[in-house]
C-alpha cells in the first residue's frame, strides 16, 4: 500500500496491473473498465484523463501492452515499476522478521562458501537490528545432507542452549536449506526457520514450499518433512558470488516452470536466456519472481503432494536418478545439470508416448542446450546402464502398484502425471537414448 501511494499522483487514474497472489484481495476499487493481460487485469479507477500504471516483474511488458491500448485511444500514460520505487530495505525487513520472532534470538547456519562473502552482511544486519545471533558453518556440498550432519548440528544448537522460541536462519543454497529446515522440523518437535536462499535453484525452487530433507546411500531426498518457512527472503544480487556453472543449472529449474505450465513465460526466456545467465538483474528478478508465483500456486492447492504439486517434478525422477548414480560413483554432476537431462529424457518419452508433438520436443531440447545445460546422457562422457537407473526408479517417491509414473508434457506449457509405465517400456526407451 505505501508502494502504491508512491505511485499515485494527486489526480491521476491509476491501472494496477494485478497480481493474483500478491494483490488479489489487496485493494477495493470501483472498476471502471478492464484491459485484460496474461497476468490478470489492468484495472483504472478515479476519474480523469491522465493515467498512471502500476506494475511490477515480468507484468513490465503487459503493463505497456495497455498503455499502448490506452494511447490509442488518446489517454496520456505514465508506466511505473514498483521496484523502481524503492530498494530492498533491509531494516523493513528486519522489522517485519522481528514480528515472526518468538524472542529476538537467531541461529544462522551456512556453508564454507558463503560463509566469507554474505554471513558478515547478514549477520551485521540482525545484529543491528537488536537480534542475538550465532552462527554455525557446516562443510559444502550435497555430503552435508546427511544423518551424520544432522545429529552433528543438532548437537551444536544444543550445546548453544537452544530453545523452542529461538528461529533457526538457513543462508545458503538447496542443501543449506533441505538440512536446516529438516533440523528446524524435529529438534524439540519442530521450531521456527527461515530461508535466505543464496542460489538461483534455492531461490525459485528449494527455499519455496516446505520440503526439507536429507540423502540416504540408496537415493536422494529419501527421508524429509513438510515444514514451512515462516518467511522467504530472496536478494538476487547474492548470485554474483556465483561460479557460471552453478547459475546455468539453476536456470533448469526456471525452464522447468515454463515447460511445465507457462508458455508465454516459455517464449519470455527464450527472448531473454542469454542475458539472464549474464545476470542481468532486472530480468532475472522477474525470472526468479515468476518462478516463485507459479511454485506457490501449485504448492497453496496441494501442500503434502496428493495430486497437482507431483507436477513440480518434471525431470526430477531421471534427474535424480542420475544424481544418485553419477556422484555416488565420485564423477559429480550438479542437481540442474541432471534436471536439465531429465527434462530432455522427459519430452523424448513424452513423444514417443504420443503425447507432445515433434515441434514441442524440439524447442524443449533446444532450449536447454542453447542455455549450456547438458542435454543428452552422451554430454556428461560417462556410460550409464539403464538397469542402474531402473533400480533407482524403484525408490522414486511418485512409484505406485509396482510401477512408475513420471511427469511428461503433452505441449509447452501444459505437464500431465502419467502413471503406469513399466520397467521393461523405460529400458527399452533409455537404451534407445543412449544408455548401456
Amino acid at each position: 500500500k505505501g508502494l502504491m501511494k508512491t505511485a499515485i499522483r494527486d489526480d491521476n487514474p491509476v491501472i494496477f496491473l494485478e497480481n493474483e497472489i500478491l494483490y488479489g484481495k489487496t485493494f477495493e476499487v470501483p472498476l471502471l473498465e478492464d484491459y485484460t493481460v496474461p497476468f490478470g487485469k489492468a484495472r483504472i479507477w478515479c476519474e480523469g484523463t491522465d493515467v498512471t500504471i502500476v506494475s511490477f516483474g515480468i507484468g513490465m511488458q503487459y503493463a505497456l501492452e495497455a498503455a499502448n491500448k490506452l494511447e490509442a485511444d488518446g489517454v496520456s500514460v505514465e508506466v511505473i515499476d514498483l521496484r523502481t520505487l524503492r530498494p530492498i530495505d533491509y531494516e523493513t525487513i528486519i522489522n517485519s522478521i522481528e514480528k515472526i520472532l518468538s524472542r529476538p534470538r537467531v541461529f544462522i547456519i551456512t556453508d564454507e562458501n558463503v560463509a566469507g562473502f554474505i554471513l558478515p552482511k547478514i549477520k551485521k544486519i540482525f545484529e543491528d537490528g537488536g537480534i542475538e545471533t550465532k552462527s554455525i558453518i557446516i562443510q559444502s556440498g550435497e555430503k552435508s545432507k546427511s544423518f551424520e550432519s544432522l545429529e552433528k548440528l543438532i548437537k551444536e544448537l544444543l550445546s548453544y542452549k537452544i530453545e523452542r522460541q529461538d528461529t533457526l536462519i538457513a543462508l545458503g543454497g538447496g542443501v543449506i536449506g533441505d538440512l536446516v529446515g529438516f533440523t528446524s522440523s524435529i529438534i524439540y518437535r519442530g521450531i521456527n526457520f527461515i530461508q535466505i536462499p543464496t542460489t538461483i535453484l534455492s531461490q525459485v525452487d528449494s527455499a519455496v514450499g516446505g520440503k526439507t530433507g536429507i540423502n540416504l546411500e540408496e537415493g536422494k531426498n529419501l527421508v524429509g518433512s513438510f515444514h514451512q518457512p515462516k518467511a522467504v527472503i530472496t536478494d538476487v544480487s547474492f548470485l554474483r558470488t556465483l561460479p557460471k556453472r552453478e547459475i546455468i543449472a539453476g536456470y533448469a529449474e526456471i525452464l522447468k516452470y515454463s515447460i511445465l505450465g507457462d508458455k508465454d513465460f516459455f517464449n519470455w526466456l527464450k527472448v531473454n536466456q542469454e542475458e539472464i545467465l549474464n545476470l542481468n538483474s532486472s530480468l532475472v528478478a522477474e525470472a526468479v519472481e515468476k518462478s516463485c508465483i507459479m511454485k506457490a500456486e501449485i504448492v497453496e492447492k496441494d501442500e503434502k503432494e496428493k495430486g497437482k504439486r507431483a507436477l513440480l517434478n518434471l525431470g526430477h525422477t531421471f534427474g535424480h536418478a542420475l544424481e544418485s548414480k553419477i556422484n555416488k560413483d565420485g564423477q559429480g554432476i550438479l542437481h540442474g545439470e541432471a534436471v536439465g537431462i531429465g527434462i530432455c529424457l522427459a519430452a523424448e518419452l513424452s513423444f514417443k508416448m504420443n503425447l507432445c508433438s515433434m515441434e514441442n520436443k524440439e524447442q524443449i531440447i533446444k532450449i536447454i542446450k542453447e542455455s549450456g545445460l547438458p542435454s543428452h546422457i552422451t554430454d556428461l562422457g560417462i556410460e550409464i546402464h539403464a538397469e542402474e537407473m531402473i533400480k533407482n526408479f524403484s525408490l522414486d517417491k511418485k512409484r505406485k502398484d509396482n510401477s512408475n509414473t513420471f511427469i511428461l508434457i503433452d505441449n509447452i506449457g501444459s505437464a500431465i502425471i502419467k502413471d503406469g509405465i513399466s520397467d521393461d517400456y523405460l529400458k527399452s526407451f533409455m537404451i534407445s537414448n543412449g544408455f548401456k
